[in-house]
């Protein structure tokens, strides 16, 4: 089934980010920019610098920092689960001693609250989400590195083909776990 232009200048409209960047500004004419055009026009070898400067280099710092984001909200998660183990451990400890003060601490509460954690950090797998970006940062460096013995035309269309299907293949990966 074929969209319907109108269909889809209304979608356009509706996107806060092409509103923002002036996409909008030319729905009627051609869609390739004139810097577009520009870089058709490039030898292989400047369009291969490019790529590798704005493409690649912008892929694998973007899968570094979200990396290192999701191993530090990690690390957060888990030291906020430690000490409420902790204050529930002491609780417990003190309730031993005490029993007649079982009314007077939370302890029911806290147990539920790092249970509740437990659970939270096992649906974002922040550990595993970390790993997976490092993965993908280290495979765009070295993506990256077959770039210097790019020798043709051919050789350039497959280093794009190879460097989009690793950012593909982790983009799809993302989505399927944003549905589970």
């Amino acid at each position: 089934m074929a969209l319907k232009p109108q269909y889809l200048k209304n979608i356009l409209k509706d996107s806060k980010y092409a509103i923002q960047t002036k996409a909008l500004n030319n729905l009627e004419g051609d869609q390739f920019s004139i810097c577009l055009k520009t870089i058709r026009k490039m030898s292989y070898e400047q369009r291969r610098d490019l790529y590798v400067e704005q493409r690649i280099e912008d892929q694998r710092t973007w899968y570094a920092k979200k990396s290192l984001f999701n191993k530090r909200i990690g690390k957060g998660w888990a030291v906020a689960i430690l000490i409420l183990y902790v204050l529930s451990l002491a609780m417990t400890a003190y309730l031993a001693k005490e029993p007649s003060q079982s009314t007077s601490l939370p302890t029911e509460l806290i147990t539920t609250i790092i249970s509740a954690l437990i659970g939270w950090v096992q649906i974002k797998k922040y550990n595993e989400l970390s790993a997976s970006y490092a993965l993908t940062a280290h495979e765009i460096g070295l993506i990256k590195e077959q770039s210097y013995y790019i020798s043709s035309e051919k050789d350039f269309l497959d280093f794009i083909r190879d460097a989009e299907t690793a950012f593909s293949r982790e983009h799809t990966q993302w989505q399927a776990r944003r549905i589970v």
